[in-house]
């Protein structure tokens, strides 16, 4: 799937996997059609970190590719929320 500049694919891996290739492909399992892809990174993280208690209730964790590459770890969605979060304050 070809992305905007900005825009930005989530999916949802069980814990411990790496998401591969045709992963970014499709939506995850439960993920609706529209939540796989955003417009910015930052709708993603905000979606993401949003949904994170429940996905991690069915055992996945979230994991975004940017448009230009750029793999962000569950690790890595958390801090940027935090950061997105105290900019808000």
């Amino acid at each position: 799937m070809k992305l905007s500049d900005d825009a930005a694919m989530l999916v949802w891996m069980p814990f411990g996997e790496r998401p591969e290739g045709d992963d970014w492909l499709r939506p995850s399992e439960g993920t609706p059609p529209d939540a796989a892809t955003w417009q910015t990174v930052g709708h993603a993280i905000n979606y993401a970190v949003g949904m994170m208690a429940d996905r991690a209730a069915e055992g996945r964790e979230p994991w975004i590719r940017s448009a230009s590459g750029h793999i962000y770890k569950p690790a890595a969605i958390r801090v940027m929320a935090e950061t997105f979060a105290a900019r808000r304050i």
